[in-house]
């Protein structure tokens, strides 16, 4: 603050209650000037530093109370089965779907992940995934090399438990699903065809689209460019979503529609698929699993992950970079088969 500023502010209040020769006696004493100037300038510093700092510890607040208070706990249940059926023959490892030798299921595991929002406001989970670890054969027991802790073997990996929620764009008869099962990586003509009768004018399919089985005879993904399809096989239909879309028509279709939110069929099931998990309440999600027969031993691993997009299982990072958090449980399991718990 110089000189003339302050007598454009602070002189005139003290005119107000000192007689007119104030200012003249100001003018004439500029030490005097300086000195309240200096006074009134760390005045108004210390005031913005208080402000600041009041807004940064606000800031810090509420990133704390209404983002990341999420708690996870653990709980389960042990059912033998009174005859042993058939397993699933895959499991995901490391983001990837892989085939495992068929394997007779004795048991069953009910999983209880119970969520508790310690926020202020309501949060989307767009990715949970659960493991299932039990001891080894005795004469193949391990150790880690460097901590000496036991290592379980894993007889169970999810999927991403949050289920697909997004409006179809539409459903393909199944007689195309042996064009889908197709190894070539690419689409039938047919196909092809009747994608392109079905999409929207500016997302029609071209010769360089390609297809992944996902997981076959359920699970396709379709790729051309920038935009990319999910098909589903559920009962007898096969419903397609829309997956991703280039990020340059995202950009453009929000500033076409100036801020308004689009309908949930034109966003892609990574951003339309999540649970909600309410502040102050505890949310319990239950998942079955199948599996063999465990041996002393059985741990349940969990984890999920705050990216605001679906990632999981073929990603552990989204966008943001977050990485996920983690919960596990282990119980003994005594002679009748129960699941021993301890508090």
């Amino acid at each position: 603050m110089n000189e003339k500023l302050f007598l454009t502010i602070i002189a005139p209040l003290i005119v107000t209650t000192v007689d007119g020769g104030a200012i003249v006696f100001l003018i004439q004493h500029k030490e005097t000037v300086e000195i309240v100037t200096m006074i009134a300038d760390i005045l108004i510093k210390t005031i913005a530093l208080i402000i600041g700092g009041s807004w940064a510890l606000y800031e810090i607040k509420k990133y704390r109370a209404f983002q990341q208070w999420i708690q996870l706990d653990i709980d389960a249940y042990l059912y033998k089965l009174r005859s042993a059926v058939n397993g699933i023959p895959l499991t995901w490892d490391h983001g990837k779907l892989k085939t495992r030798p068929a394997q007779l299921s004795t048991h069953v595991v009910e999983v209880l992940l119970k969520f508790t929002n310690k926020g202020r406001t309501r949060l989307r989970l767009y990715n949970i995934q659960i493991g299932i670890n039990t001891m080894r054969q005795p004469d193949k027991t391990k150790f880690d090399e460097y901590d000496l802790h036991l290592k379980l073997t894993r007889i169970f990996s999810s999927g991403n438990i949050v289920p697909i929620f997004g409006r179809e764009l539409f459903c393909l008869d199944t007689r195309f699903q042996s064009d889908l099962d197709m190894d070539n990586k690419s689409l039938s003509a047919d196909l092809r065809k009747e994608f392109n009768a079905r999409l929207k004018k500016n997302r029609r399919l071209s010769e360089r689209a390609t297809l992944e089985i996902e997981q076959r005879g359920s699970e396709w993904v379709v790729t051309d460019g920038g935009w990319s399809y999910m098909i589903w096989k559920e009962g007898e239909k096969l419903r397609v979503y829309l997956k991703a879309e280039p990020k340059i028509y995202w950009y453009w279709d929000r500033l076409r529609r100036l801020g308004t939110k689009p309908p949930i069929e034109d966003l892609p099931i990574e951003k339309t698929s999540s649970y909600y998990i309410e502040p102050g309440v505890e949310q319990t999600i239950t998942y079955l699993a199948l599996i063999t027969e465990p041996r002393e031993l059985i741990q349940i691993y969990a984890e999920f992950s705050l990216e605001p997009e679906r990632i999981f299982p073929k990603r552990r990072r989204g966008r943001k970079g977050l990485f996920p958090h983690t919960a596990a449980r282990t119980y003994q399991i005594d002679a009748k088969g129960n699941l021993i718990k301890v508090n």
